[in-house]
């Protein structure tokens, strides 16, 4: 059983257009991850201020032992959740419990990130087998009430990563670059490494002049921009 797959994200400037706060880009039209990094310390985020940020939660009780120990690391450590930028206005946001998910065999979600609006929000899934996922929906799930049926889920969620820690980096750099490209318009020369790295073998679909055209202003960042999609 497989879910529909692609990333939600926003515009990055002159390197990707977007429809609206966010649009849907196939998996394998985006920029490579540096695969090698990843090990479950998250030792590529460095904790430090940054503008926007994703805020702080914690991790129910409830919760420990039922997630991976990646999840719990993360949310075990504010100064790693608020290095996290968002240019959407997106709150660090985990549910008190699981639910059944779109697999129906014993599988389970966890909320852990939403969209100021909700116009979107993340959801770990984790699979029967003890792997997990990042998925993502226009619904708002594992609150108080009836559970969603198999089938609903199947139809609203979309695998956005294939785990925790893949998601989290690509929604840290593209968070990043959104800010250093559209907002503060830097020259290429000037990005930080990482964005220099994500964009370098990206092509610009528009000219510098046509890019005025999809900036938001510095502010109406977290409201304008916020707008449902």
């Amino acid at each position: 059983m497989d879910l529909r797959t692609s990333w939600i994200g926003t515009d990055l400037g002159p390197y990707r257009l977007c429809d609206g706060t966010y649009d849907h880009y196939a998996v394998e039209q985006l920029p490579a991850l540096p695969d090698r990094i990843f090990d479950g310390t998250f030792g590529w985020l460095v904790p430090d201020e940054v503008r926007a940020s994703v805020g702080a939660d914690s991790l129910p009780k409830a919760l420990r032992g039922q997630v991976p120990a990646v999840f719990a690391t993360f949310f075990d450590r504010p100064e790693l959740q608020q290095a996290i930028p968002s240019c959407t206005d997106c709150y660090w946001d985990v549910s008190e419990a699981t639910i059944p998910g779109p697999f129906g065999n014993g599988d389970r979600l966890v909320r852990f990130l939403a969209d100021s609006q909700d116009c979107v929000l993340w959801y770990l899934h984790m699979l029967s087998d003890g792997t997990h996922q990042v998925v993502a929906a226009g619904e708002r799930y594992c609150d108080e009430g009836p559970a969603p049926s198999v089938a609903h889920l199947n139809s609203a969620l979309i695998l956005v990563a294939d785990d925790f820690e893949r998601f989290l980096y690509r929604f840290w750099v593209e968070n990043t670059a959104w800010f250093e490209v559209v907002h503060d318009e830097l020259d290429e020369v000037d990005f930080s490494p990482a964005v220099r790295d994500y964009l370098a073998d990206r092509p610009k679909v528009w000219s510098t002049a046509d890019q005025e055209t999809y900036r938001v202003p510095a502010e109406l960042v977290t409201d304008e921009h916020n707008a449902e999609v």
